[in-house]
């Protein structure tokens, strides 16, 4: 089966649990919901830390047609990890081999890079991974599985295995005379040989198909800036406003949410109650918005309350160490009452 393949390194990592943290409590349930989402992977050099970060999609159009999703996805863990040292990379077809590409936390990943593929013989290195070297690999104690992927367009390839326990120098050395024999087979080059550990995998939600791929999800709706909804509630004769946020808080809808809550601190308001319990994503620029409210409300001498409970948000506030800078209620109406019998905060 081919797949299509996104792949993200980072070099030089100094918070990696804060960005694991993203992926898992944050970020994990938007692309599970994407049509043709199969499986999100990361791998840790523990020599160098160099984390790799990968996606795979069952088709590259599917991958486009989420990638307004994606890339903040990205770039919100790369912020957390080295957002000055990450670059990207596409690889168009993605062949499996083995049991099923359904690694287990904790297992080691060796992968081989390879330059100078040709158009021409593109078919002929699939054939001769596919029918040689793949069952070659698998014969192996303990090696799971193994894909081949091809990046077309730069003539570059990555072929990747997983191992239950850490390669022994023997056995990698051998590894990487096999590879440069099939390189040189086919007029190519080994550029780089990497020893990594998996320390993340996260899955589509669903079954699993006969090649023991996680199963394509049903279809569903994307998430975009159209998707959000923000209901404005004036209470009365009172400068209190109710805002009601569903769906995305992110650098998309985010414009147009901060225009909505700069409108009702310019109509005479200056204490806002923010019900974010509706919200399904969200990043830093989505925090930003709230926390550049906050400081404009009390500037003008009144304030911002946030109402209702929401794992994803006080989970990334608690990252950007913001969540003591919000006063929190439990419900809207507990909000009001603050408002209408406490200090402004």
């Amino acid at each position: 089966m081919d797949l299509f393949l996104r792949m993200i390194r980072c070099a030089g990592v100094k918070h990696l649990d804060a960005g694991l943290r993203l992926m898992r409590e944050v970020r994990a349930p938007a692309w599970r919901r994407m049509t043709g989402y199969r499986l999100s992977v990361v791998y840790e050099a523990p020599e160098t830390r160099e984390i790799w970060f990968i996606n795979f999609w069952d088709t590259e159009e599917d991958e486009r047609a989420s990638y307004q999703v994606i890339m903040p996805i990205f770039d919100q863990v790369t912020e957390v990890w080295a957002p000055d040292r990450a670059h990207a990379e596409t690889y168009q077809r993605v062949m499996v081999s083995g049991a099923a590409l359904r690694p287990e936390t904790g297992s080691w990943v060796v992968t081989i890079e390879l330059d100078g593929l040709a158009s021409s013989s593109l078919e002929a290195v699939a054939r001769s991974y596919q029918d040689r070297v793949a069952p070659e690999l698998l014969a192996a104690p303990g090696l799971q599985s193994s894909f081949l992927a091809v990046d077309r367009a730069h003539g570059k390839a990555i072929v990747v295995s997983y191992s239950r326990d850490q390669p022994s120098p023997r056995d990698s050395e051998s590894t990487v005379a096999r590879w440069q024999e099939f390189a040189l087979a086919h007029g190519l080059r080994v550029l780089d040989v990497s020893h990594a550990r998996l320390i993340l995998a996260d899955q589509a939600l669903g079954g699993v198909s006969d090649g023991g791929l996680p199963s394509r999800l049903p279809e569903a709706e994307p998430t975009s800036p159209g998707d959000t909804r923000v209901e404005v509630e004036q209470l009365g004769d009172e400068a209190i406003v109710v805002v009601r946020i569903k769906g995305t808080l992110d650098r998309f809808s985010g414009p147009r949410i901060k225009n909505i809550l700069v409108r009702a601190l310019e109509a005479g308001t200056n204490e806002l109650v923010i019900d974010p319990s509706g919200v399904v994503s969200v990043d830093s620029s989505g925090v930003g918005v709230l926390v550049g409210t906050l400081k404009r409300a009390r500037r003008d001498g009144g304030g911002l309350r946030l109402a209702g409970e929401n794992h994803k948000l006080w989970t990334m506030l608690r990252m950007m160490s913001l969540d003591q800078m919000f006063p929190h209620d439990g419900s809207v109406q507990e909000a009001i009452n603050q408002f209408r019998t406490a200090p402004t905060p």
